[in-house]
């Protein structure tokens, strides 16, 4: 994710100790269950994140995108929250990220069905819902938070 690749995932696990033994058990044991459990990344996410770190210039353009996309996730929040705030919609404490989740005390497959019933997709959980920053637009953010307020009311 924070190569702005989402969904080509990537990843490195490091071992530090002054003892060999240590760092070959380490090493042999994770050869083994890290393959189990994710097998290997793509090769497309291998070339593309060595392409990257090697090049200069291709980082510090994806120290740009990276700060775009991060501001531009802080905007929608800001919008989202702003107007939670203003109609006295309970949202849980949110600091940054792609989600904002809002508590629903009701029947939450009601609500969720409502939004729905108005192109409004949201992630149900046992007793809130999620909404995807990451997957609006600044433009349908404003108003989003009534929208939901009001089917928490019917």
């Amino acid at each position: 994710k924070s190569y702005t690749c989402y969904g080509l995932r990537a990843g490195a696990q490091l071992a530090l100790s002054k003892n060999k033994n240590v760092i070959d058990e380490f090493l042999d044991v994770n050869k083994f269950s890290c393959r189990a459990t994710w097998s290997n990344i793509s090769r497309g996410a291998m070339a593309l994140l060595s392409q990257i770190v090697l090049d200069d210039k291709k980082l510090e353009n994806l120290s740009l995108e990276r700060n775009r996309y991060r501001h531009m996730l802080y905007k929608r929040a800001e919008i989202f929250l702003k107007e939670s705030r203003e109609i006295e919609l309970e949202v849980f404490p949110y600091r940054d990220g792609f989600f904002i989740t809002i508590p629903i005390k009701q029947d939450i497959e009601a609500v969720v069905k409502k939004l729905e019933s108005e192109n409004i997709f949201v992630v149900p959980l046992k007793n809130e819902i999620r909404i995807g920053l990451c997957s609006i637009s600044i433009d349908k953010i404003y108003g989003l938070s009534k929208k939901i307020k009001q089917s928490i009311k019917e």
